[in-house]
């Protein structure tokens, strides 16, 4: 998907690899946001997903139901640790 597309749900799909030595726990969310930077939505993993192996790939997919109105809606992904820190740059910036 390109654009945003109203009254439809968006599937965010991640596929993630563990780089590191040791298990790692990961949580996800998908907020939408409106043109001034404001929460309107937020869908997220609530609980955390363990990856177990090193170079282990892990897959999960996220809905987020869009909104009537689309214009000047943005969202946007993000991935944390068990300890909230992030883990990654925001992965999309879909408008």
């Amino acid at each position: 998907m390109t654009q945003l597309c109203a009254n439809e749900e968006l599937y965010t799909m991640l596929n993630l690899r563990n780089y590191y030595s040791d298990p790692v726990e990961i949580m996800a969310a998908v907020a939408l946001y409106d043109k001034s930077d404001v929460i309107l939505r937020l869908e997220q993993i609530v609980e955390k997903k363990q990856i177990y192996s090193p170079m282990a790939n892990e897959s999960f997919t996220i809905p987020l139901k869009l909104p009537e109105n689309v214009t000047g809606k943005i969202v946007k992904v993000f991935l944390w640790d068990d300890a909230l820190n992030p883990i990654s740059n925001v992965i999309a910036d879909l408008e």
